[in-house]
């Protein structure tokens, strides 16, 4: 934590807010969101596994639908009672959006980031999709995310 900044706050949960904004904000945001990826990643693998979309198991597919459902509502109620600095969770994604977007207005790079971002997922998208279920190393994703860190690179000797 070098750098000029105030180190005196009432709480921790200030100081970040108030000189660590986007970063205190991209954790806690990228996290409770992960949560509910992990959650929708395990109830569709449980679906699909068990082949619950079969007629003769709806029931069971009804009792994991609602059951996500429940623990999802539980977990934003949760969230939305501990979070201190923000009203809600949907108040925290405005923020973390309208942080981001700043920051990516202010510098540059991190719109090439993206951008690169963008075209390597659809890069690994299109390629998991080819002949083979395994893409091969040699495939357009890996090499455009050779490309990505040659260019990191190039920054950094700037």
């Amino acid at each position: 934590m070098h750098g000029k900044f105030d180190p005196m706050a009432e709480t921790s949960y200030k100081l970040l807010k108030r000189e660590f904004e986007f970063e205190y904000l991209s954790c806690r945001w990228s996290f409770l969101v992960s949560l509910f990826s992990f959650l929708t990643g395990v109830v569709s693998r449980a679906i699909i596994e068990f082949d619950l979309m079969a007629e003769e198991k709806r029931t069971s597919l009804k009792f994991v639908g609602f059951s996500y459902v429940a623990l999802c509502s539980h977990l934003i109620s949760y969230i939305n009672q501990t979070l201190y600095c923000y009203p809600n969770f949907l108040a925290m994604t405005y923020e973390y959006f309208k942080v981001r977007a700043a920051l990516t207005i202010q510098q540059e790079i991190y719109l090439m980031t993206w951008l690169f971002s963008l075209v390597q997922s659809w890069a690994a998208h299109s390629t998991a999709h080819c002949s083979s279920k395994v893409p091969s190393p040699t495939c357009c994703g890996s090499f455009l995310f050779a490309f990505r860190i040659v260019w990191y690179q190039g920054l950094d000797r700037r």
